[in-house]
């Protein structure tokens, strides 16, 4: 996984993880997106050490289960 530090940050949509700078940020897949259209929307925080994130098969695994 290449670190999250250079990335300049991550959204997840749709179950797809884009780099920020890479999201689709016109078009109709916004307006089949609940978080978009109804302001649904989850927050969640992650440890991050030297770039990585730490315990994130878990902490995915969790959010699937819950969210």
């Amino acid at each position: 996984m290449e670190s999250l530090a250079t990335t300049g940050g991550v959204t997840w949509l749709n179950g797809d993880i884009w780099r920020d700078a890479d999201t689709p940020a016109a078009g109709a897949t916004l307006f089949h997106d609940r978080g978009f259209v109804l302001g649904d929307g989850l927050f969640e925080t992650l440890v991050v050490r030297r770039g990585q994130p730490v315990l994130w098969r878990e902490h995915i695994d969790r959010l699937l289960a819950t969210g």
